[in-house]
C-alpha cells in the first residue's frame, strides 16, 4: 500500500506553489526566458567590456531564475507523490541557486553600483528576491524530504490466505467473507463484492469495524485492499483547498488527464476548484479506480 502524505509534505507542496505563483505574476519569472535571450544577445553583440561582464551576469542569474521555478514545480511532485529523485533535483537547484546569486550579484553590485543602481534595485532586490534567496532556502529546506526514508510504516492486515496476485498485479479474492455490525441491525456475514457495492453506494465508512470470519480478527473496512481507496480524504480535502486551483487534487486521486486541463486553465477560472471542492467534501470523487475515499 502506498504511503499516505505527511502534513510536512503538504506544507512543502503548498509553500512551493505560493512561491511559484509569486515568481510568476508579482515578480514576473516568466519573463525570464527573454530576460536571458535579450543577456546573451548582448553578450555577443557588445565587445569586452564592464558591459558584458554585467550582462554576463544578468545571463547566468536568469538561468539559475528558470532552474529555481522547475525546481519548485519538482518539489510539489516530490512532496505528493513520494518521488525522491524528484527531491534531489530540488535540493540541488536549491544550492545552485543559492551559490549562484550571491557570487554574481554581490561582486557586481560592488563593482557597478554607482552606473546601474537603478537597474539592481529594481531587478535584483525587487524581482529577484524571492526567487533568488526565499525560493532556493524552500528547495534546499523541503526537497530534503525526499531523500529521508520513513522509519516505520503503519501496520497494516495481512490476509495472505484470502489474496492473491493476478498477472497483471491487481488483487483478486478467494471468496472471503466478514461479519459486519451495522447500527441498529445485528451482526450479518457479507462478501467482498458486497462490501465493495455497499462502500461506492456510502452505505458503509472506512471506519467501520468488521470482523474476518476466516481468522476471527477484526479490521477497519478501510484496511482491506479494494474496497476503499488508498488515497486520504483529508489530504484530498487540503488539496483541494490549498492546490486545487493547480489540479494537485486530481493529480493525487489519480486523474492525470483532468490535473493536466485544470492546471492549465487555473482551476477553470477557479469555478472547477470550488466544484471539485464541494464534491471532495461531500465525498462524491472516488479515486480513479473508482473507489471511495475513506
Amino acid at each position: 500500500m502506498k504511503q499516505k502524505i505527511q502534513p510536512i509534505s503538504i506544507v512543502a507542496a503548498s509553500g512551493a506553489a505560493l512561491l511559484l505563483i509569486i515568481t510568476l505574476s508579482w515578480n514576473e519569472m516568466w519573463r525570464s526566458p527573454q530576460w536571458l535571450w535579450q543577456s546573451i544577445r548582448a553578450i555577443k553583440d557588445s565587445e569586452m567590456s564592464q558591459y558584458t561582464f554585467v550582462s554576463i551576469s544578468f545571463a547566468l542569474i536568469n538561468l539559475a531564475a528558470i532552474a529555481t521555478m522547475i525546481g519548485l514545480v519538482l518539489l510539489i511532485f516530490s512532496a505528493l507523490f513520494q518521488l525522491r529523485i524528484f527531491g534531489i533535483i530540488a535540493s540541488s537547484i536549491g544550492i545552485f541557486s543559492l551559490l549562484v546569486f550571491p557570487i554574481l550579484f554581490i561582486p557586481t553590485f560592488i563593482r557597478f553600483h554607482n552606473d546601474f543602481q537603478w537597474t539592481f534595485q529594481g531587478q535584483f532586490l525587487n524581482h529577484y528576491f524571492p526567487t533568488s534567496y526565499v525560493a532556493p532556502i524552500w528547495l534546499l529546506i523541503f526537497g530534503m524530504i525526499g531523500l529521508k526514508k520513513k522509519s516505520h510504516e503503519s501496520a497494516e492486515p495481512v490476509f495472505a490466505a484470502n489474496y492473491a496476485a493476478s498477472p497483471l498485479g491487481e488483487t483478486t479474492m478467494h471468496n472471503p467473507t466478514w461479519t459486519i455490525f451495522l447500527p441498529g441491525q445485528g451482526p450479518q456475514s457479507v462478501d467482498y463484492v458486497t462490501l465493495q457495492s455497499w462502500a461506492q453506494a456510502k452505505l458503509i465508512s472506512g471506519d467501520l469495524v468488521v470482523r474476518d470470519d476466516a481468522s476471527g480478527a477484526s479490521y477497519q473496512l478501510k484496511q482491506i485492499p479494494g474496497i476503499f481507496s488508498d488515497k486520504d480524504f483529508l489530504t484530498a480535502l487540503l488539496l483541494s483547498i490549498f492546490l486545487g486551483g493547480l489540479g494537485i487534487d486530481r493529480f493525487y486521486l489519480g486523474y492525470t488527464g483532468l490535473g493536466i486541463a485544470k492546471l492549465l486553465t487555473l482551476g477553470g477560472c477557479g469555478v472547477w476548484q470550488l466544484i471539485d471542492l464541494i464534491l471532495i467534501a461531500m465525498r462524491n470523487i472516488p479515486d480513479s479506480n473508482n473507489r471511495p475515499l475513506a
